[in-house]
């Protein structure tokens, strides 16, 4: 690979993330990601660099990418899953077994971001000639390549990745994992406090009732039994397409007269993304009563069965939500499965059908200060203004008992072979 020349060259520069990086000097080279030029990849690794710690993190190679050169990695074509089994596989046999538990409490999907952000991190820690043959080294690399992501305008994400992923698939720690690479740590803090995050409200009624409309137009029933479920329970969408029969709490008299779903059964050893089993949420919302008939529906078709409830991907639930943004000309990234999760919750707030306490409990969140966003509705009403007049002023009759019969005829998708 040639070197940089110096600043006063003209030089074409390198595509990261959307955005166009140039060398500023000899010895200042400029900051690539993970996906360079064919040939830079091929020929190089983040194990073959010579600053490379080999005593306190293992050595992961950086694969190899079939992607046009100048590309920006944000457009790259979905890996076939093969591929990423593949590689996920390949990063966990570098694993020493002493952390192997630890890491497999991690998602394959997260792992194999976690490694690509290291790779672009050790590939930035070569040009710019920084050692990381220490704890202290390393924590000291991260610190400032952090300080240009920021001055970049990158994702915060990035940073995050990069950190929790350096912890995770590279250090052998002797102390809790909190009170490693403090440095890093603190520049990571500090770029959360000088950002402004917009929360996440959800949206209004209005607009998931529509959607529900649109699914049932659309013959999608599943999708509509999905987000009726999410929106109502305060589920995660990974949570609600995961549920099985064997899920379903029935009435029991004396006890509890409500439906529910367990999240996390420990039965089946399914914990939930934090970690915790058999978190019970029941269909006893007095705005929302037809939810009960729903899981009851559930029930009569699957019984105790451990078949899973919806025989479709997060993928393919994603774009669903995607397809109806774009026929109902929503704006950018207003409207998907996950947001369906913090508008049940907005909704009982501004209505007073549930305190904060109750919301948090019901949500599962840990923190008090995950369902403090719902103190405010400013931000929910702000961003209804934004969506079309005719979704502000939708009414439909699925807001009323009709909703259950009207998907009364759902039956439970055959699982695909």
């Amino acid at each position: 690979m040639q070197k940089s020349k110096p600043s006063g060259s003209p030089q074409s520069g390198v595509l990261l993330h959307g955005r166009l990086l140039k060398p500023k000097g000899p010895k200042s080279h400029s900051r690539i990601g993970a996906l360079t030029t064919g040939k830079l990849q091929k020929n190089l690794s983040c194990s073959a660099s010579p600053v490379v710690s080999t005593g306190i993190s293992m050595s992961l190679p950086l694969e190899d990418r079939t992607e046009k050169p100048g590309r920006p990695c944000r457009s790259r074509k979905e890996k076939p899953a093969k591929s990423k089994d593949v590689d996920y596989d390949r990063i966990m046999a570098k694993i020493p077994p002493e952390r192997l538990l630890r890491v497999k409490r991690v998602s394959p999907k997260t792992v194999l971001q976690y490694h690509e952000h290291i790779s672009a991190f050790c590939e930035w820690c070569r040009l710019h000639h920084r050692s990381i043959r220490t704890q202290a080294l390393v924590d000291k690399a991260l610190a400032i390549y952090f300080n240009e992501l920021f001055e970049d305008s990158c994702s915060m994400n990035e940073a995050s990745y990069t950190l929790f992923g350096w912890i995770c698939l590279r250090m052998r720690p002797t102390v809790p994992e909190r009170e490693l690479l403090p440095m890093a740590r603190a520049a990571l803090t500090a770029w959360r406090g000088s950002t402004c995050v917009k929360a996440r409200v959800g949206v209004i009624p209005q607009v998931v009732f529509r959607f529900l409309d649109f699914c049932i137009e659309q013959n999608d029933l599943d999708v509509a039994m999905a987000a009726l479920l999410q929106y109502n329970l305060y589920a995660r969408p990974s949570e609600i397409l995961t549920i099985s029969g064997a899920d379903v709490i029935m009435p029991i008299p004396s006890l509890n007269s409500h439906w529910g779903i367990v999240f996390g059964n420990s039965e089946f050893s399914r914990p939930r993304k934090t970690g915790t089993f058999d978190d019970a949420v029941f269909a006893d919302s007095t705005c929302r009563p037809w939810c009960g008939d729903l899981i009851k529906r559930i029930y009569r078709c699957l019984g105790h069965n451990s078949r899973p409830v919806f025989q479709m991907t997060l993928s393919q639930y994603e774009s669903k939500f995607r397809f109806f943004s774009k026929n109902f000309t929503l704006p950018s990234g207003s409207f998907f499965p996950h947001v369906l999760r913090h508008s049940g919750p907005s909704f009982d707030k501004i209505h007073c059908h549930r305190s904060l306490a109750q919301v948090q409990a019901r949500g599962r969140w840990a923190s008090s200060s995950s369902v403090a966003r719902y103190r405010k509705p400013g931000r929910l009403l702000l961003q209804a203004t934004k969506f079309p007049i005719g979704l502000q002023n939708y009414f439909s009759a699925l807001s009323k008992s009709a909703l259950a019969t009207r998907l009364s005829k759902w039956i439970p998708p055959e699982p695909t072979p």
